[in-house]
């Protein structure tokens, strides 16, 4: 093989490399919450232990699945570019009907034995708990700091992966795999590839 069709292979690649971004900033974000499993027993007893690093998690993932969300949303419908959003309610029509089971989808973290359903309680009217408390956490920390909890970081966390996995389920994998979370079985499963890296593996 001479420069000429290395160079032209190198192009090939690149034009198929899946836009991970947003995959990545998931990652980075649960690597971050993986962290806090040194410290902090992942279970329910735990659930109201807050902390700073804690707050830090749930300001930086709220932030990513107002993108997220945004970019879904735009991707169902191009005309919702154009509407002024003023809270996480607005995506609910859209997103809803799209995905009419996404208040069912379960995320397990099988090493604690824990299932989160973070968006079970969304409706049009309210947005779930655990954004709810976000908001709090974001517009009057001094007066909701303990809200910057466990128990909202796995919500908010397990929000945000639900969403990354619906954006990008229009292809056959991604990785890497999240250390944590197992996606739902009704969007993916975690497995090897034929010789290859363990990846998220998309239902087709």
């Amino acid at each position: 093989m001479d420069q000429k069709d290395i160079d032209n292979r190198k192009i090939i690649v690149s034009d198929y490399r899946i836009p991970s971004t947003y995959w990545n900033t998931f990652i980075a974000l649960e690597a971050d919450l993986e962290r806090i499993t040194r410290f902090i027993e992942f279970n329910e007893d735990n659930f109201q232990c807050y902390s700073i690093e804690l707050t830090k998690i749930i300001l930086a993932t709220c932030s990513e699945i107002d993108v997220i969300a945004k970019l879904l949303c735009e991707k169902i419908d191009p005309d919702f570019q154009n509407r002024k959003i003023k809270n996480i309610t607005y995506y609910h029509e859209i997103l809803s009907k799209k995905y009419p089971s996404i208040g069912e989808y379960g995320i397990n973290l099988f090493r604690y034995g824990l299932e989160i359903f973070p968006w079970k309680d969304w409706n049009s009217d309210i947005g779930p708990v655990w954004w709810r408390s976000y908001n709090d956490l974001k517009h009057e920390r001094n007066n909701f700091f303990k809200t910057g909890n466990l128990e909202n970081a796995l919500f908010s966390t397990s929000g945000l992966f639900v969403l990354v996995l619906l954006y990008y389920c229009e292809f056959q994998a991604m990785e890497p795999v999240p250390k944590l979370f197992f996606p739902p079985k009704k969007i993916a499963s975690i497995s090897f590839s034929c010789g290859g890296p363990v990846l998220v593996w998309f239902n087709r």
